[in-house]
């Protein structure tokens, strides 16, 4: 078990979508909208390799998903210059429409600003 990563919770736009590599491994990857404030969703796309975590995942399901981040630069076709938030998923659970996030049993991290390496 990874002792680093990220969760993120949302709803999914559409049905994951299973694809296969040249080799013959699976690929899952679905979108979910994360509330960032009035107005404002910020889309975050799940992938897992070799990992049927999202193979369940139905267009409106709320997903919390852990695992880690990876940020895409890369320019468009109509040459403007873009960012993609994208998750590697380790662990996926699809929850009830109408739950909301639980609070986390664990401690709150101290952060040493010092230690921050930017």
């Amino acid at each position: 078990m990874k002792d680093y990563g990220i969760t993120v919770i949302g709803n999914a736009g559409r049905d994951a979508e299973h694809r296969k590599t040249q080799g013959g491994a699976d690929i899952y990857s679905v979108s979910v909208g994360t509330y960032a404030g009035k107005d404002n969703t910020t889309w975050v796309k799940l992938f897992t390799f070799e990992n049927n975590a999202l193979s369940d995942v139905r267009k409106g399901d709320k997903v919390k998903a852990w695992g880690g981040l990876v940020i895409n630069e890369y320019t468009n076709k109509q040459g403007e210059h873009k960012t993609s938030i994208e998750l590697k998923v380790w662990e996926c659970e699809v929850l009830p429409r109408d739950s909301k996030p639980q609070q986390s049993s664990e401690p709150e991290m101290a952060v040493d600003s010092s230690d921050v390496p930017f």
